[in-house]
């Protein structure tokens, strides 16, 4: 007979468990992230160093030497300038000058820009004057280069020595040639567009007016005109011939002083360029002579000081006679000679004269 299967027990009814909850997890840690590349370091400049000149054929010559170190371009002279059709001058704003793009330096500056974005340096070896001064400071201003970037060279000779030379010791653009030939630009448009129309109507079609040449003219005109204006204004002086009794030499005194004030004054004429003087008297006439003379003459003069110079030694000329036979030469005479004597006595009485007066 078939076993009977046991009869199942029933299941007992589990009871109620609060329900814990359960520790979270530990989070993995992160993956480390690669670093992230600055801006810097993504505008690295890595390439050559760009060095600009002016003339292409430098950019020729310089190439050979320098090979793979520096990218050499020229810049074909100035890249930018006043307009041509205006004056390009602001008057009213400190005469600020109104630069324009040249058509030709277009082309040349899309060059240069996607260059200087990976040079390291720019080398700017424009001419050693206030034009290429100029050109190198416009350069930096229309590309927009950081100052450390920036090396101005020069140099007075085109050998491998000579650039090297000029590219371990770069200077910074000297302000003061750029606001010279800034200056020059300025004044060349202000005198030959507003001058040069005249010229035109007067003499010539087609003649300019320099910055230069206008000025001097403008002088020599203005100089005409005071020299046909001027009155000539004469003036009297009193000189005396005097003579120690018993000893000579005689001597000549100017009348200086008159009446306690000074006979010599000074005369100021006020030029169109400048002041200019000129020595006079109070003596204006003949009359004012003639009171002072016959004055002067019935009186007596004393001399009140005496000053002495001394007299320079005077240096004796080479003798030609042969070396054997020459004798100990001085280099200098030790005694004055007769020629520095009659010279001292002549101070000696310009002197007196100066500082005689009647008694």
């Amino acid at each position: 007979m078939p076993k009977k299967k046991p009869a199942e027990k029933p299941e007992k009814k589990a009871k109620a468990v609060k329900a814990v909850p359960a520790a979270p997890e530990a989070k993995a840690a992160p993956a480390e992230k690669a670093p992230k590349t600055s801006k810097a370091s993504k505008n690295a400049r890595t390439g050559p160093s760009l060095l600009v000149v002016e003339s292409p054929a430098k950019e020729r010559t310089i190439s050979r030497f320098l090979k793979n170190e520096f990218v050499v371009k020229s810049s074909f002279g100035h890249v930018r300038d006043l307009p041509v059709r205006k004056i390009g001058v602001d008057v009213e704003d400190d005469f600020a000058p109104q630069y324009v793009v040249l058509p030709r330096a277009k082309k040349i500056l899309a060059e240069f820009k996607s260059l200087v974005t990976k040079a390291q340096y720019v080398y700017l070896a424009t001419d050693h004057d206030r034009e290429g001064e100029s050109i190198a400071w416009h350069l930096v201003d229309m590309l927009k280069l950081k100052p450390d970037q920036v090396k101005r060279i020069t140099f007075h000779e085109i050998t491998p020595t000579a650039i090297k030379a000029a590219i371990a010791e770069p200077r910074s653009i000297d302000e003061n040639l750029v606001h010279a030939q800034q200056a020059r630009r300025v004044i060349d448009r202000l005198v030959g567009y507003k001058l040069s129309p005249l010229l035109w109507a007067k003499i010539q079609s087609g003649l300019s007016a320099g910055r230069v040449q206008s000025v001097a003219v403008r002088l020599l005109a203005e100089r005409e005109h005071e020299i046909k204006d001027f009155v000539s204004d004469g003036y009297w002086t009193l000189t005396a011939a005097l003579e120690k009794q018993g000893a000579s030499p005689v001597f000549d005194a100017k009348l200086s002083m008159w009446k306690k004030e000074k006979v010599e004054t000074t005369r100021t004429y006020d030029l169109f360029s400048e002041q200019y003087r000129v020595k006079a008297t109070t003596l204006r006439t003949a009359e004012d002579m003639d009171v002072v003379s016959k004055t002067v003459q019935g009186g007596t003069f004393k001399v009140v000081k005496v000053e002495k110079k001394r007299c320079a030694a005077v240096r004796r000329p080479r003798s030609r006679r042969p070396r054997s036979s020459r004798p100990r030469r001085r280099r200098w005479a030790s005694p004055p000679s007769a020629r520095c004597a009659s010279r001292s006595r002549s101070t000696k009485a310009s002197t007196w004269a100066a500082r005689t007066r009647p008694v």
